[in-house]
């Protein structure tokens, strides 16, 4: 329901026509990161084992940062008119870091199983 919230707030396929091609990149990034995030918080809800022993604080601290930086991008990206473009590119790319950490995160928790 999240997903679909967030897909109907975006618009996806309502671009600014001047910046075309970063806004899809970011728009995206940002929708395959809730995909990842969610995916990975329902798939901790079902583990059979604390996940606070098996996870080091620091890797504690950037699971929440991740919850936090790609929303407050998406969120602060109409603030920046002159450097957009340059904006919807960072974004973009800590969205993915933000996936494949993620995705790293997932990897060693089901290897703990």
């Amino acid at each position: 329901m999240i997903f679909m919230l967030a897909t109907v707030f975006l618009r996806p396929f309502r671009v600014n026509m001047k910046r075309k091609n970063s806004t899809y990149l970011l728009k995206f990034s940002y929708l395959a990161f809730l995909l990842v995030i969610l995916s990975f918080f329902y798939y901790l809800l079902f583990l059979e084992i604390e996940i606070k022993e098996k996870i080091s604080e620091f890797n504690y601290i950037l699971i929440i940062l991740s919850l936090f930086m790609p929303n407050t991008g998406i969120l602060l990206r109409r603030n920046f008119k002159e450097y957009r473009v340059v904006y919807n590119y960072v974004s973009s790319g800590i969205n993915l870091i933000v996936i494949m950490f993620l995705w790293n995160m997932f990897y060693r928790i089901h290897l703990m199983i």
